[in-house]
C-alpha cells in the first residue's frame, strides 16, 4: 500500500463503531452460513422422512427407519465434510439416510432437547473451533428439520411453540434430561474452580 498512515487511520476508521458492528455481524454470518453450506453438495435444504405410521425406532434424536440394521449412510445432499452418521453418536443420525421425524410433540421435543444439550456441551468445552466445526452443523440441521416440518404441516407450529415453553421451563426430553443436568453441573463446578 501506498497510503499514509493518516490516509490509511482516516478511510478505514472513520467509521462509527454501530456500524462497525453490524459490518462485522453481517461477515460473521456470511463466514458461518458458508462454513455450515460447506458439508452440502449444493445450497438446498436437505429433507427428511417424515413418519406418519409408526414402523420405526425411537431413538433420543427422533426416529430411526433403520429396521434391518443396515450400515448408517449419509442423507442425499450432503457431502464428505458432513458429519458420519454412527447409531452409537445420536447427534450424527441428523445427517443419516434413515432418520425420520414423527410429526409430535414427542419428536421436536427429542430435537429441542438434544439442540440444549449441544449448547450446554459447547459451553463447557469453551473452544469456538469446536463449536463452529462440530456443533454448529447439528444446531443448524436442528434448525432445518424444525423448519421443515413448519412448512409441510400448521400443526408443527404449537408444538414447536409447546416443546420451546417446555425446554425453557427446563423440561427436557427424558433422555436428553440427564445429560443437560450432568452437563449443567459440570458447567457450575467449571465456573466455581475458575473464580478460585
Amino acid at each position: 500500500m501506498n497510503n499514509s498512515l493518516t490516509t490509511v487511520a482516516k478511510s478505514y476508521t472513520s467509521i462509527d463503531i454501530e456500524s462497525q458492528a453490524i459490518e462485522m455481524n453481517h461477515y460473521h454470518e456470511k463466514m458461518i452460513t458458508a462454513v455450515l453450506r460447506s458439508n452440502r453438495t449444493n445450497e438446498q435444504t436437505i429433507s427428511i422422512k417424515t413418519s406418519t405410521n409408526y414402523d420405526t425406532e425411537k431413538i433420543p434424536a427422533g426416529s430411526c427407519s433403520n429396521l434391518s440394521d443396515n450400515d448408517p449412510v449419509k442423507a442425499l445432499g450432503f457431502n464428505n465434510e458432513a458429519p458420519n452418521p454412527s447409531c452409537a453418536t445420536f447427534e450424527s443420525c441428523l445427517f443419516c439416510e434413515f432418520f425420520a421425524i414423527h410429526i409430535d410433540f414427542e419428536d421436536i421435543h427429542k430435537l429441542l432437547s438434544l439442540k440444549e444439550a449441544l449448547l450446554k456441551s459447547s459451553m463447557i468445552r469453551d473452544d469456538p473451533e469446536y463449536h463452529l466445526l462440530s456443533i454448529e452443523p447439528s444446531l443448524f440441521r436442528i434448525d432445518e428439520i424444525i423448519n421443515i416440518l413448519k412448512g409441510k404441516d400448521n400443526r408443527v407450529i404449537e408444538l414447536v411453540d409447546d416443546a420451546e415453553q417446555k425446554i425453557k421451563m427446563q423440561i427436557y426430553n427424558e433422555y436428553w434430561d440427564e445429560h443437560i443436568n450432568f452437563l449443567t453441573v459440570a458447567s457450575e463446578s467449571n465456573r466455581k474452580s475458575l473464580s478460585l
